[in-house]
């Protein structure tokens, strides 16, 4: 307590240390990156292989099992999963959380660089991608006069290389029509001049490279470039020379640029247009990003054709900037509002200044103490220092107030604040350790739960012990100079107040049991709360996917796209909206005007749109919102639905019989509407029956064939095209599409000629579009979804039932995406939940020396919950992460009240008083601070509750907790804790007393 006196007797030293943190504090505020959420490091990666026209399962095979199969063996894989379509491979892998980036893609391309020389010769080389979060930014670049290839290669020539360039930008995609050569082989042109298709390939390839030649004089370099450039270029490629004859490929082949695929649909507000996906990696601040890339545009359009257009589709940075902006403004009202409380319960203008004075000092040093563990300013941490703005300030009101009371014994001011200071020092010192400690588990967890609100740990914790040191070095000496003995006032207030309390002194009995029944209220409403994993949010961003129609061409898509946009264009809210068609289907995606710009809310206009578009006929197609954007747990097309895969090492065919039954029981239980899967068997493929005789005989190679076969029935892609840098693919086909393998016909070196049906016969089969494997093993997804968000944790349940009771023993079921970021985050949640008591309990039991004490304050615990839980279920609210980190937090304030109380109770009992006088007196003494300090708690986490605009949901969820949690929990703390503590102690004291008495 030496060190407490020195910094009252040297006024100076104190008003130094406090004025060097709030430096320290400015000076790490201008080095902090400001983002939407804390950077959360899950390792994840994309192995992507390109085997042009290969088959599912010929992709499977040989491609997608020999990578699994090498990759599985890197240590810190959490799961890998894998899709094999038509032409490509996609291998996802991803490691435990806290896994080094750096090492796990290294390890990655050394299992990569062994496996691939057992894969097939001409697949595309493979190539990994971090997985990036979803894009950040969506920009259209509409061109009225330009064709869809030239739209496209004008964006990613001049527009997506310099946009790389802008820092914070890890990833720009380009989604656009591209140019494509087409080579249109005239059959009869070949056959008169005796092309073989594989001679034709390889005058492709030999003619398009580009390679090493020297110097001359060891100085001048000599450039050997003899790739293909233009059109003109592919044209003159020589297929043969035999006595002065030159075959070159336009002697056989019609050549054509194509601009403008006919399976390829990009609009903007029906316009043809570009699409610029822009993703930054969370270590970036996306507002500065976005600025940025704004500047840059201001600056492109004056270079730009007056025919081009540029428009900002979505940036999500808006949404970000307007929720930062709307925590600062909360931040400022909550200052406002604990002044005032403070004016109110203190009735001086200059007292007011003694708690208010620990707000800057605790506020700004937070920064300083985000600085060092390399945190950011995003909405966690703001919510964090809004919280804390009610928290800093009642140390020091404790303090004042327990300086105060000494006044009353007419000792000096300087002898007062000695006084008062060093006795409720241990107090303070273990309020501040019981808050800080409840954050301690999180230190343990490095998933996402546990990195993301690890931020959310430090800034609080960092207030509350800033606020502990202030209030025992800067408060006690402004108390000795502004404190006066008239400063004690009570009110009839306090009277009634202390009236009710003897009530309840006088029955401590019947307090207990209540306290009792309150902790038994508190699970009951525990389980009845509906449970999700975020609020929704309404991020003004929603969409439509619409599935492949199996065995359908893509340019049949044309006349739903069109019905889709019909109802898309005619919805009042949306801003703008966009459509791309892909290979998996299209997708419309709607940019909604802002929240206060509107009547209906994203997820209301979602529900109208999915009910209109289901009356188009033929196809499936599911509406989407935008509903939250946490790290590694966004699922924008099935976010109210619940993902299941089913596993298993049966065939596909087997697989998707299983999931059928399933995906009917769930449909039959009305329960879920529309339930489905992506797994489709309905895709028609050829298996071909090679006749190895008749091959042998001709001497000829299977891959020949199968290049014929690629050839003659559809295109093949030998090589590339370059156009201003960018390479584009080179197709060569038929003229005119052939069906019978009689009318194909191959050539072999010696210049005989068969038809293909002499060599193989084809069989055709039906098998699914994508063959989907998950840890080596073959599964299936399944959506069964639900139309209110609240029902999550229910419909939870009766899909655990209906799995559990129809899946056969052979085949096994994992939640994924949301769903299993959901079960991921509970279970943490709980641990943490958990282990927080364990450390409150512990740390109290070392500060009191006794293992009753810290069981007495935490029964305010169940007190402040309950009143928490049955506010959440009033306001039909669900129990998420973000609400449960707010119980969290309430665990640590309400416990705070009972260390004082009981603090004051052994005080008295050590000085001779009986427990129920000490227990009376504890109460009336420690009234004022509890509800001075409660009021401003509660006002803070007001400020929350009634908090609008954008991520409003988060941060009201909070509010909501702690407003009522404390008012509730403050209000039979004070009525009942004082009962409890006098039959406990009561129990505790017969319980020593026999022991002795046994003992002797």
């Amino acid at each position: 307590m030496n060190l407490l006196n020195y910094f009252i007797d040297k006024p100076v030293s104190s008003v130094i240390v406090n004025s060097f943190i709030i430096i320290l504090g400015i000076i790490a505020l201008q080095q902090l990156p400001s983002r939407e959420y804390p950077t959360v490091t899950i390792p994840s990666f994309t192995v992507e292989v390109i085997y042009p026209n290969a088959s599912a399962s010929i992709v499977e095979t040989q491609i997608t099992i020999p990578i699994e199969e090498a990759l599985a063996g890197i240590p810190g894989i959490e799961n890998i999963t894998s899709d094999s379509r038509q032409n490509r491979s996609t291998i996802n892998v991803e490691f435990i959380g806290g896994t080094n980036t750096n090492s796990a893609l290294g390890k990655i391309r050394d299992k990569l660089s062994i496996v691939r020389a057992s894969l097939p010769n001409d697949i595309k080389e493979p190539i990994i991608q971090t997985f990036d979060r979803d894009f950040f930014m969506a920009i259209g670049i509409l061109g009225n006069n330009f064709s869809p290839a030239k739209l496209n290669h004008l964006t990613d020539k001049f527009i997506a290389n310099k946009i790389r360039s802008i820092p914070g930008i890890s990833k720009v995609s380009v989604n656009g029509d591209n140019y494509k050569v087409i080579v249109e082989l005239d059959r009869q042109k070949m056959h008169q001049l005796n092309i073989r298709t594989s001679q034709l390939i390889e005058a492709l390839q030999k003619n398009n490279i580009a390679l090493p030649a020297g110097k001359i004089n060891q100085t001048f370099p000599i450039n050997f470039d003899d790739k293909l450039y233009s059109k003109n270029d592919v044209e003159n490629i020589i297929l043969s020379a035999k006595k002065s004859l030159i075959i070159k490929l336009k002697d056989i082949a019609n050549i054509q640029l194509q601009e403008d695929d006919p399976d390829k649909t990009i609009k903007v507000n029906g316009q043809t247009a570009a699409i610029l996906y822009l993703s930054s990696s969370q270590s970036n601040n996306i507002i500065d990003v976005s600025k940025n890339v704004n500047d840059f545009f201001i600056k492109l359009k004056t270079l730009l054709p007056n025919e081009v257009k540029v428009k900002t589709l979505y940036d999500s940075s808006k949404f970000v900037k307007n929720s930062l902006n709307k925590v600062y403004f909360t931040l400022l009202e909550a200052i406002i509002f604990v002044a005032i409380i403070c004016l109110i319960f203190l009735k001086s203008k200059k007292l007011v200044l003694i708690p208010l004075a620990t707000i800057p000092i605790s506020l700004v040093g937070t920064f300083f103490m985000l600085y060092v563990f390399n945190c950011s300013i995003n909405t966690i941490t703001a919510l964090a220092l809004v919280l804390a703005i009610g928290l800093v300030v009642d140390d020091a009101i404790v303090v004042m107030e327990n300086i105060a009371r000494h006044h009353t014994t007419n000792n000096s001011n300087h002898i007062a604040t000695k006084l008062g200071t060093n006795e409720i020092s241990f107090a303070i010192i273990a309020m501040t350790l019981t808050l800080v400690s409840v954050y301690l588990p999180l230190a343990f967890y490095s998933g996402v739960i546990g990195q993301l609100f690890r931020e959310f740990a430090i800034a609080l914790s960092s207030a509350v012990l800033i606020s502990g040191f202030v209030s025992l070095t800067l408060s006690p000496l402004m108390c000795a100079r502004l404190l006066n003995k008239s400063h004690q006032p009570q009110n009839a207030i306090y009277n009634r107040l202390n009236k009710i309390i003897e009530f309840f002194l006088a029955r401590s009995q019947i307090s207990f049991v209540i306290v009792i029944v309150f902790i038994v209220l508190t699970v009951i409403i525990f389980f009845a709360i509906p449970k999700t994993l975020t609020p929704v949010e309404d991020r003004s961003i929603i969409g439509a996917w619409v599935e492949t129609i199996p065995n359908s061409p893509n340019h049949n898509y044309n006349n739903y796209i069109n019905s889709v946009e019909d109802i898309v264009k005619n919805i009042p809210e949306v801003e703008t909206y966009w459509i791309e068609q892909s290979e998996q289907g299209f997708q419309t995606v709607m940019a909604l005007k802002n929240l206060g710009q509107r009547q209906r809310t994203a997820a209301e206009i979602k529900i109208d749109l999915q009910e209109k578009l289901a009356k188009i006929p033929t196809i499936n197609i599911h509406a989407w919102s935008w509903d939250s954007n946490l790290p590694n747990m966004q699922n924008t097309r099935t976010p109210t639905s619940i993902q299941i895969s089913i596993n298993t090492t049966e065939t596909y065919e087997k697989l998707y019989k299983v999931i059928s039954d399933i995906l009917v029981i769930a449909n039959n239980s009305n329960e879920f509407n529309n339930s489905h899967t992506q797994m489709d068997l309905n895709q028609i493929s050829y298996d071909v029956k090679l006749n190895k005789n008749n091959i042998a005989t001709l001497e000829l190679e299977p891959q020949e064939i199968a290049t014929n076969l690629k050839i003659m029935l559809d295109e093949y892609s030998p090589t590339t095209i370059t156009i201003d840098d960018i390479k584009y693919p080179i197709n060569i086909k038929l003229k005119q599409q052939l069906r019978e393998l009689s009318e194909i016909y191959i050539t072999n070196k010696s210049g005989n000629r068969t038809s293909l049906d002499n060599l193989l016969t084809l069989e055709r089969s039906l098998g699914p579009n994508t063959l989907s494997r998950r840890d080596q093993m073959r599964y299936g997804t399944i959506y069964l979804p639900y139309s209110d968000p609240k029902d999550f944790s229910k419909k939870l349940r009766i899909a655990k039932d209906i799995l559990d009771k129809n899946l056969p023993n052979n085949y096994s079921y994992s939640f994924i995406q949301t769903t299993k970021a959901y079960l991921s985050s509970s279970n943490i949640m709980l641990n943490i939940s958990i282990l927080s008591l364990i450390f409150i309990y512990s740390i109290l039991a070392i500060q009191f020396d006794s293992f009753v004490d810290p069981l007495i304050i935490l029964l305010t615990v169940p007190l402040a919950i309950s009143g928490a839980l049955i506010a959440l279920y009033c306001y039909d609210i669900t129990l998420n992460i973000y609400s449960q980190i707010g119980l969290i937090t309430l665990v640590g304030l309400i416990t705070k009240h009972g260390v004082l109380l009981i603090d004051f109770i052994n005080k008295e009992i050590n000085n001779g008083a009986s427990i129920n006088t000490a227990a009376s007196a504890a109460i009336k003494k420690r009234l004022r601070p509890i509800i001075m300090t409660t009021a401003t708690m509660a006002a803070s986490a007001a400020i929350l509750m009634f908090s609008r605009g954008s991520g409003f949901e988060s941060r009201q969820a909070i509010g909501i907790i702690l407003f009522y949690g404390l008012t509730f929990g403050t209000i039979f703390t004070i009525l009942l804790l004082p009962s409890c503590a006098i039959v406990i102690k009561s129990l505790n004291l017969k319980f020593l007393s026999s022991r002795q008495k046994y003992q002797n």
